[in-house]
């Protein structure tokens, strides 16, 4: 019988798409005690489904899709109670000399927020855990102890806000759900997976994996409390978080601006014109300021955050008004100031675009600036693309490219190319394309903090990424972040690592020490360094 910890019911779905066959098992519970949670119990789970299997095709039906919420999901600790982390092996981020080829690829793990963690938990799931590639499409329907597939025929081709509208309307409000657009359908190497169409799990090609398994979408209701081992501890430490919380600047700051509070080129630290300028002309008409005072009308928050950092918006002239959608944020800037777009209008049509289809919005920035400079160098003509003129500004043209790589692979060589990433593209476009495609592991960056970032992004495992961590303690350290599902500004700035593990203390009912919990954090890195080599990586590679 598995050990029994709080944050934990001792369950989790395993699904053969192949099959369709589903059990509910403890296995996972054999990693726990070791690895605790989230991100680190699921790289475990994907080193032991597939260390023996180098070189497996990421979109094949080995690869595990590993949906795991962690320990404080559903507990209603702020910043971490409502995330999710999807692990598998990427899509999206390869080696440059693997003797796989195109299969020799990093491990893959992304986050993201909203409703949809803490309902699988309330429905009473440890995590979700995904293999095999269905003939047809399939949605994941969970009710509590009723788990099984259905149909999902008629939801295949819709967007992400599509299939949201359509789960409220058929089931009811008290549903959540997360899902692929036509992006992750369609196979592109740099789609992501939306929950409730608004919070995105985006990097390194997660939502290619779950569309290739034919996985429209999971649905889930739950009404169970989850069991925590020590609920007057914990209730003692949300408290003294909550008001750490109320005193620290930057966590008002975002509730403020959310993440789109540090849109700003100023020093070089946002891609401007795919990363050949140093200041963005129009940051007065599509940074937060402009936000603020022209384009947002609604703050809404993840299931138990105070912080209310998300925003939506909606265009007020031009010839997009009307357009509704969340952001910008942060991630998303390489749409704006990385595309030179000179008002929210065109901003919000590309993010409009992104957020329906299901795309990570990084990645496609880093994408798109890249096809643009190849365009006004000559590398890439209008002729090669169906006429489209991709323009620094031109929203138009560029959201026209921005479709027919998502929809369009079949009809078009380089369609075809840039849904496989920067670096795949600019390979196939030849060096001169090379020299101007910025990205590691074939993965867009978006922020470059001075003599902070490029540790981070050189030494990622699953490809450029501003959240990895400068220092190997900063990198175990994020694996504790991501062992729970916080997330990132507010509990950096109001927690700390310290906290994070007194929370996780209480509700799992251990008392391991900071240092303990960074060891953990150190298993998990290496871990993925050791996946990555087995898979072809190699110094060159960083």
């Amino acid at each position: 019988m598995a050990t029994q910890f709080g944050g934990y019911w001792n369950k989790m779905i395993k699904v053969d798409m192949t099959t369709g066959k589903i059990d509910i098992t403890d296995e996972h519970m054999q990693y726990v005690e070791e690895y605790l949670g989230g991100r680190a119990l699921g790289i475990k789970m994907l080193w032991e489904a597939l260390k023996d299997n180098p070189g497996a095709d990421p979109l094949g039906p080995e690869n595990p899709l590993i949906i795991i919420p962690g320990p404080e999901a559903g507990v209603g600790i702020p910043c971490s109670a409502s995330r999710v982390e999807i692990v598998c092996k990427s899509a999206l981020t390869q080696a440059k000399n693997s003797p796989f080829g195109e299969n020799g690829n990093t491990v893959a793990y992304s986050s993201g927020g909203g409703k949809f963690a803490p309902t699988v938990k309330w429905a009473g799931y440890d995590l979700i855990y995904v293999t095999g590639n269905s003939d047809t499409p399939k949605v994941l329907y969970i009710d509590n102890d009723e788990v099984k597939l259905i149909d999902g025929s008629k939801y295949w081709g819709m967007e992400t806000t599509e299939f949201e509208e359509a789960i409220q309307t058929e089931f009811g409000p008290e549903w959540k759900n997360t899902c692929v657009g036509p992006a992750g359908e369609n196979l592109v190497r740099i789609a992501c997976i939306m929950n409730e169409a608004g919070r995105s799990c985006s990097r390194s090609g997660v939502g290619a994996v779950m569309g290739s398994k034919k996985l429209k979408g999971i649905v889930v209701r739950g009404n169970k409390p989850v069991p925590i081992a020590n609920p007057a501890g914990l209730r003692e430490q949300i408290d003294s978080a909550v008001n750490k919380m109320q005193a620290v600047p930057g966590v008002w700051s975002r509730r403020r601006f959310g993440t789109a509070g540090l849109l700003t080129s100023m020093d070089g630290m946002l891609d401007v014109k795919n990363w050949s300028r140093g200041k963005n002309p129009h940051d007065d008409k599509i940074g937060s300021a402009a936000c603020v005072n022209n384009f947002w009308v609604r703050h809404r928050s993840c299931w138990a955050c105070p912080v209310y950092c998300m925003k939506a918006g909606v265009v007020r002239e031009g010839k997009y008004k009307g357009v509704y959608t969340e952001g910008p944020e942060l991630e998303t800037g390489v749409l704006g100031s990385g595309l030179l777009m000179e008002t929210m209008g065109d901003f919000a049509h590309l993010m409009d675009i992104a957020e329906r289809d299901g795309i990570d919005q990084l990645s496609m920035g880093g994408i798109l600036g890249l096809a643009c400079e190849c365009y006004e160098k000559g590398i890439i003509k209008a002729s090669d693309i169906d006429g489209i003129k991709l323009e620094w500004g031109n929203s138009e043209e560029i959201g026209k490219f921005m479709k027919n790589v998502i929809y369009k692979q079949k009809d078009n060589k380089i369609y075809a190319w840039f849904a496989k990433g920067p670096g795949y593209a600019a390979k196939q476009l030849g060096a001169e394309a090379e020299k101007i495609a910025p990205h590691v592991k074939n993965q867009s960056y978006n922020v470059m903090l001075p003599q902070m970032m490029v540790n981070t992004f050189a030494f990622s495992t699953r490809g450029a990424c501003h959240l990895y961590g400068a220092s190997a303690t900063a990198m175990d350290g994020n694996v504790i972040r991501d062992l729970g599902g916080f997330c990132n500004a507010p509990t950096n700035n109001a927690f700390g690592t310290q906290g994070i593990c007194d929370m996780n203390n209480f509700v799992m009912g251990i008392s391991l020490t900071r240092d303990q919990y960074l060891y953990v954090g150190e298993k998990c890195s290496n871990i993925e360094r050791m996946f990555n080599c087995l898979n072809g990586f190699s110094k060159d590679d960083d």
